[in-house]
């Protein structure tokens, strides 16, 4: 109860049922007797525990219209109280000192905006039990057809920036700890074409399963010759779709070229060797417009050997 003081005022007795108090004071060399009302403050308790009902370490806030008014630690059995509280409309917000919990704000909400406003008069003690979620995850497995690949390597990226990690002997993978949000999720794999960008969207809490099937590369290798059959090193080669150059590479001392990470479809090479070479550009094979250009067609997984 709030105390009131003031020159030649006293209080007689206790406070009764409906908040008042005998006053007695000197108004003028005169004792008279006055009733004063005094309101009782209010209070905000309850329990803060996890998904399992097991206390939560956290620190619970109150605000009025977005600033701070009270603040305290959750107890070791999982209460707290908030005493000594004056009429108004309070927001209540938990924050787990544990990362893998949900900040949230009562009653089981993800901003200011919508959560549970909490309204307390003189006298009120009011309840406010809150039960904090753990954050978000994403799982899944990358996959062959039935087969799962270990050691690919898969990237989670966020407002949060990139998170990676790697499949397991199964294929399996797993992103904890998530704040809610929109991702892109891409795998890549030794001897397989990367993924496209998947979409995820990732609630406050929960688990987003996403699987992942990797398409094996194809791979077109060969050997630039000269007309006596020796290697020809420093030839530019240049493979081709209708849409444009795919990819260059120059022959080796050996005459060999490699295009991997390919996808299924069919291609044009385009052979131009060194100036002082004295040979001619052309296509494969041997050929001198593209439209008369043998097409080389790999299919995934396929490994075309030129040479």
């Amino acid at each position: 109860n709030r105390s009131v003081f003031a020159p030649d005022l006293q209080i007689v007795g206790d406070v009764s049922t409906n908040g008042t108090v005998e006053v007695l004071g000197q108004v003028e060399g005169t004792i008279a007797a006055h009733h004063l009302t005094i309101g009782i403050e209010g209070s905000v308790q309850g329990q803060v525990l996890d998904e399992a009902g097991q206390p939560v370490d956290a620190t619970v806030e109150l605000s009025v219209d977005g600033t701070l008014s009270d603040a305290t630690q959750v107890e070791a059995d999982g209460s707290y109280r908030l005493s000594h509280l004056m009429p108004g409309t309070y927001t209540l917000r938990v924050v787990p000192s544990d990362e893998s919990l949900v900040e949230e704000f009562y009653n089981d909400a993800d901003t200011a905006a919508e959560a549970n406003p909490i309204a307390v008069s003189y006298g009120d003690a009011i309840t406010a039990d809150v039960t904090v979620d753990t954050k978000a995850s994403v799982a899944g497995s990358v996959r062959h057809g039935d087969a799962g690949l270990s050691d690919a390597t898969v990237e989670l990226r966020g407002d949060g920036g990139v998170q990676s990690a790697t499949s397991g002997p199964s294929g399996d993978f797993v992103f904890e700890r998530l704040t809610k949000g929109d991702y892109e999720l891409e795998v890549s794999a030794a001897g397989f074409l990367p993924s496209t960008a998947q979409p995820v969207r990732v609630p406050r809490t929960g688990r987003v399963a996403v699987d992942v099937d990797l398409v094996p590369e194809a791979i077109i290798e060969g050997v630039v010759r000269g007309e006596d059959g020796s290697p020809h090193e420093g030839a530019r080669v240049d493979l081709l779709t209708e849409q444009g150059t795919v990819a260059t590479d120059w022959s080796s001392a050996l005459g060999r070229f490699s295009f991997a990470g390919l996808e299924a479809d069919s291609y044009v090479l385009w052979i131009e060797p060194t100036a002082e070479s004295g040979y001619k550009a052309q296509f494969f094979d041997g050929k001198a417009e593209p439209q008369s250009a043998t097409p080389v067609q790999v299919e995934a997984g396929e490994r075309r050997d030129l040479s």
